[in-house]
């Protein structure tokens, strides 16, 4: 409103005063202002003359000056080529005549130039009355309506007074040949720097590209003969700008990513005020017309949104971040499986289908994604928290009701959609389910052999994971309590990996040889595996194989095993189960399912082996 209020007022001022001026009372108020002035002027240019009439010469006042001319006898203007002509002795006196008229002169000029300064100074306090007299009017309903707060008041005043100082400007504030008029109109705008006038309540501001000039504004420049101008109205706010009051958000990965970013939010949090500065400006040399606006005071919550890692590492080695973000709130990414929960997820597919337009989901469809949900998180009692996952999952399932002309999304088509986007990310598992059922890698599922079982591993791909089984192999021969893996043998073993055959060799070493060492040297292979491996949960299945080659007891070869085991010989959970589960049994369907193959997670006696 004060933007349309300062736009009225400039075309009011730039309307009404050259009005005033050109008015017959403005001329008869500058004449009596300058009468006294006029008669004294008068006086002094009346005794110059008289003094040269008195020494024959010719007095004219011009803007140039005062020229003094000889005069002859008839009192005419002597010619340069009379002057030339004239004897030496007429020379000399003329120029004593000139002398002497000089003096004279020379003793006025000072009273007149003083004369002519003080005109100046009555014709601009009459330009100045008659411009307050105008601009009062104009002001006076503008004062009223912005009485608060104190800092509006001070700049309307300011205007008032640079209006009536610069009443020039608006004399010819029109003229088409006068750029510099018109563009000294730009002065009286206001620039909206931040508008919440259809805002309700505190701002939320989500900053998704946290750059300098995104996050803390900056002035536009145009170019104009050679040189870099700007001005106040191309001031440009940045997100901490339309926050302030409120909160301001960001992905602190991505705030880290642009440079002088986060050392300068820090500062304006350590001030408690934000600075409008081209960042370039102070690493790039020429011509460049800069502004250096003051500061915004700063009233705001900085929301920082990023994992524990990044946390943990600014606290680390950041001294000035736990002084500034003091509140830490940590957020899972599994939600316990109840009923409010399930209503939860079925409100998110409503708000989904609302936002994007989408086809409206039936029960069995909301039921279905609610299974996918405790899918990801592999775990019946839990859903996950990572939404944008279903979310993609809603737009490609009312994709596929789309496509089989049905007006709402049933479970049939969230299945759809679960298993494109397998089949989009699954090319690895074909190749290597291929692998399977060509004999090239070789896995048994059926039959019995001694010192060998399956195990179950994840493959992972970033966006996709699934289980496949391998075959482990164990041998044993006359030694002295040796346990060797040969996966960590050929630096193929990962941390955690040696780490479970550590603690499997405690394990069988404390069960079988307290009493004298074990005549046995045993090694465990991973057969056909070619990349490293790594987590501890084929401890148990490497236990299953040695003593099955310790024992001579074949092992169904039917059965694919996980789980972990810790030096006492609990079993501990697993992870992956799920896909470690479906990998094997996809490689059971094709060999053929006989009924009598399966997974174990654990074999218990008392938690133990």
């Amino acid at each position: 409103q004060l933007a349309a209020d300062m736009a009225e007022l400039a075309s009011e001022a730039k309307a009404r005063i050259p009005r005033a001026f050109e008015a017959a009372e403005y001329q008869q108020r500058v004449d009596a202002a300058l009468a006294g002035l006029h008669a004294q002027h008068q006086v002094i240019t009346e005794e110059m003359t008289a003094r040269a009439q008195e020494l024959n010469m010719s007095l004219s006042l011009t803007e140039s000056g005062i020229n003094a001319t000889p005069l002859d006898a008839n009192g005419e203007t002597l010619t340069p080529e009379q002057l030339s002509a004239v004897s030496p002795e007429d020379a000399e006196r003329i120029q004593q005549q000139q002398r002497a008229l000089q003096e004279s002169i020379g003793e006025r000029i000072p009273r007149l130039r003083q004369l002519e300064r003080d005109a100046v100074r009555v014709r601009q306090r009459v330009d100045r009355e008659i411009a307050e007299f105008v601009l009062e009017a104009l002001f006076a309903e503008l004062r009223e309506t912005y009485k608060e707060p104190a800092e509006t008041v001070a700049y309307l005043d300011e205007v008032r007074e640079d209006m009536i100082h610069n009443v020039a400007q608006f004399l010819h504030a029109d003229r088409p040949e006068d750029p510099t008029s018109q563009n000294s109109m730009v002065r009286y705008q206001v620039n909206v720097f931040v508008d919440h006038s259809r805002s309700q309540g505190a701002p939320v501001v989500f900053e998704q590209s946290p750059t300098y000039n995104n996050v803390f504004g900056h002035a536009r420049h145009t170019l104009g003969q050679g040189v870099m101008s700007t001005d106040f109205t191309m001031l440009s706010s940045g997100s901490i700008h339309s926050a302030n009051g409120g909160f301001l958000v960001f992905q602190v990965t991505d705030l880290l990513t642009y440079p002088f970013v986060w050392q300068s939010l820090k500062q304006s949090l350590k001030s408690r005020q934000a600075r409008v500065e081209n960042l370039p400006e102070q690493f790039v040399s020429g011509s460049t017309s800069n502004l250096e606006p003051e500061p915004v005071p700063l009233d705001l919550k900085i929301v920082l949104v990023g994992n524990s890692h990044v946390a943990r590492s600014l606290m680390l080695y950041d001294e000035d971040f736990p002084k500034l973000f003091k509140v830490k709130a940590e957020f899972g990414l599994e939600l316990e499986l109840n009923d409010e929960n399930i209503r939860k997820h079925a409100q998110f597919v409503v708000n989904r289908v609302h936002e994007h337009g989408l086809r409206h989901f039936d029960a069995s469809g909301v039921a279905r994604l609610v299974e996918h949900s405790s899918r990801l998180v592999e775990d019946q009692a839990r859903l996950t928290a990572k939404f944008a996952d279903i979310a993609d999952l809603i737009t490609e399932a009312a994709y596929g009701a789309k496509m089989a002309g049905r007006d709402l999304v049933s479970g049939e088509d969230v299945l759809w959609a679960v298993h494109e986007r397998r089949m989009r990310s699954n090319m690895v598992e074909d190749r290597l389910q291929g692998l399977y059922d060509q004999g090239t890698i070789r896995v048994e599922v059926d039959g019995e052999e001694v010192g060998q079982i399956n195990g179950l591993a994840v493959i992972d791909m970033g966006d996709y994971s699934f289980g496949r089984p391998s075959r482990l192999t164990a041998r044993v021969s006359l030694g002295r309590g040796e346990f060797a893996n040969v996966e960590q043998a050929s630096q193929l073993s990962g941390r955690i990996h040696s780490k479970g055959f550590q603690i499997l060799t405690s394990y069988m070493l404390g069960k079988y040889g307290v009493h004298a060492t074990l005549p046995i040297r045993a090694s465990v292979a991973f057969e056909q595996t070619y990349e490293e491996i790594d987590g501890d949960s084929a401890s148990s299945t490497e236990i299953y194989a040695l003593l099955s080659a310790l024992s001579g007891v074949p092992i169904q070869q039917g059965f694919a095993v996980t789980g972990s085991v810790d030096q006492q010989g609990h079993v501990q959970a697993i992870g992956g189960a799920t896909r470690k589960i479906e990998g094997f049994f996809e490689v059971c369907r094709a060999r053929g399912l006989n009924g009598q193959q399966g997974v174990i997670a654990a074999t218990l006696k008392d938690d133990r082996f």
